[in-house]
């Protein structure tokens, strides 16, 4: 009995290990030479998100801020965690951000910018929630630099596929901030 299942085990372990390493990332991968340096007075990068900012807070975006790289006409930021258990989840979509912009308050966005539909079906930022129990969430902030204004022809409350479509040719420059949240 043992033998007939072994073929079946291995199978079945091989499926669940595909299935857990979830979907690669969509997001545009840019040249490190006119990397954006995008950071955030309420965390370091690489290290943990305040509470404030997540679903066990206010559950408001965190201030950032960025310099660096080529002139702009336009940017995007996407936050995403590449460590949810059903593949990367999309927390946050901003687009149309003015090429004369270069911070976010706390709990908002720059004058002109147009907030996009996150994971949760909903418009604006849904902060890090990770499932109790699980290793600290790692949460990409990735700013893109657009050679081209693009906004205009993106609906409001966008997906982030949507955004993408729109936005991938004129992508000219990057910056991330990397933050960790577990509960």
């Amino acid at each position: 009995m043992l033998r007939a299942t072994r073929p079946v085990l291995l199978a079945c372990l091989a499926l669940a290990a595909a299935c857990s390493t979830g979907r690669t990332s969509q997001l545009p991968q840019v040249s490190q030479t006119d990397s954006i340096q995008l950071t955030s007075p309420a965390f370091a990068s690489s290290s943990a998100i305040p509470a404030v900012y997540t679903c066990d807070g206010r559950d408001v975006s965190p201030p950032l801020a960025w310099s660096g790289g080529p002139p702009n006409e336009e940017y995007v930021l996407i936050v995403t965690d590449p460590d949810a258990r059903g593949g990367e989840f999309v927390h946050w979509v901003v687009y149309g951000i003015p090429g004369t912009a270069s911070a976010f308050p706390e709990g908002g966005v720059p004058a002109g910018a147009v907030q996009g539909t996150n994971g949760l079906r909903k418009t604006g930022y849904g902060g890090p929630c990770p499932p109790h129990g699980d290793p600290a969430h790692r949460y990409v902030f990735t700013l893109y630099g657009l050679r081209t204004a693009k906004g205009s022809a993106i609906p409001a409350g966008a997906t982030l596929e949507q955004v993408l479509d729109v936005v991938r040719c004129c992508i000219q420059a990057r910056g991330t901030l990397i933050g960790t949240y577990g509960r």
